[in-house]
């Protein structure tokens, strides 16, 4: 999730990094390690991280006509289709 959050701006990287930190608290207390005010830091942490995420998504340019936005329409500026690599070799 934080990796992924990298990618959509600062303010889902701030989001990731919340996210990671409260995985790794839930994690302290998995392995043993309670100290006073853990769940409540968990929780906290995990509220924000949710927010900062959905408000990213949310104001993040919706890409349309893709389900892969980082992936490039494949016609050129003039509107026509761009032929792919596989298609000149066979011209």
């Amino acid at each position: 999730m934080s990796a992924t959050a990298c990618v959509t701006g600062p303010r889902a990287a701030r989001g990731g990094v919340l996210f990671l930190g409260s995985d790794l608290l839930v994690g302290l207390g998995a392995a043993g390690a309670e100290f006073a005010g853990r769940q409540v830091l968990v929780t906290a942490t995990y509220v924000v991280a949710q927010f900062l995420l959905v408000d990213a998504c949310a104001r993040a340019p919706a890409v349309q006509g893709t389900a892969h936005p980082a992936r490039r329409s494949p016609r050129t500026s003039d509107g026509s289709l761009r032929k792919s690599a596989s298609s000149q070799c066979e011209s």
